[in-house]
């Protein structure tokens, strides 16, 4: 699993937030990252299990995850952030 800086900082923002709900948009605009990329980075981490959503209308909203995995993702970025 590959973890460019980009993914990296998509998770971030709800890391920093955690009880937090965001829709693409916002967090491409946070990461200035473009929207497709940001909505391939989103998926990325949905798909593993860090991240999970739900539907209002056609809008998705993520939050993080609360789960084993998600602490181990936590944990890693902190040991690589020294």
């Amino acid at each position: 699993m590959y973890l460019n800086p980009n993914k990296i900082k998509v998770v971030r923002v709800f890391i920093n937030s955690p009880k937090k709900e965001f829709y693409l948009s916002q967090i491409s605009k946070i990461t200035g990252i473009s929207l497709d990329r940001t909505h391939a980075y989103l998926n990325f981490w949905n798909d593993l299990g860090v991240l999970s959503y739900r539907k209002i209308g056609r809008m998705k909203l993520y939050k993080l995850n609360e789960s084993k995995l998600t602490e181990a993702v936590i944990n890693l970025l902190e040991v690589l952030n020294e």
